[in-house]
C-alpha cells in the first residue's frame, strides 16, 4: 500500500492511497491462493518509491482455511487484527481481496476473522 499516492502508481483505494501489486515467487502448488495469502501475512513493509506498507498485522493472526465455491473465495483467519484508524479498513480489505481476485477461479471474496466477517471484526 502506498499511502497518499492517490492512485498514481496503483489502484486508488480508501484515504487516497494506492494498492500496488508486489510480485512474489512461491513454490509450485495445487493451492496457489493459500500460498499467496500466507505470503502476504509475512511480507514486511517494503522500501521503495513510493514506500509501501503492509497493513495485514495482528496478534496471532493466522490463515485457517480457504475454500472456493461458485467463484467465491471464503478466507478464514484466526487471531486479532490491529487497526490504526478508519483509513486502515479499506487498506486491509483491499490487500486480501486483490490478492485473491488475481486468480481466475475467484470473482468474489469473503473474509472472516474467527467467526465474524472482516467488517464486523474491524468495528
Amino acid at each position: 500500500m502506498a499511502l497518499g499516492d492517490d492512485g498514481k502508481n496503483g489502484k486508488k483505494i480508501g484515504c487516497e492511497d494506492s494498492l500496488i501489486a508486489v510480485t512474489r515467487t512461491i513454490k509450485k502448488t495445487a493451492a496457489p491462493l493459500t500460498s499467496a495469502i500466507r505470503e502476504l501475512l509475512v511480507i514486511p513493509d517494503a522500501d521503495g518509491t513510493p514506500k509501501l506498507q503492509n497493513f495485514w498485522k495482528g496478534r496471532n493472526l493466522k490463515l485457517r482455511s480457504i475454500s472456493i465455491v461458485n467463484h467465491t473465495a471464503a478466507i478464514h483467519f484466526s487471531g486479532e487484527m490491529l487497526i490504526g484508524g478508519v483509513c486502515d479498513e479499506p487498506r486491509i480489505e483491499s490487500q486480501i481481496e486483490e490478492t485473491a481476485l488475481q486468480f481466475p477461479t475467484v470473482k468474489k471474496v469473503k473474509i472472516f476473522i474467527g467467526k465474524r466477517s472482516l467488517a464486523e471484526a474491524m468495528q
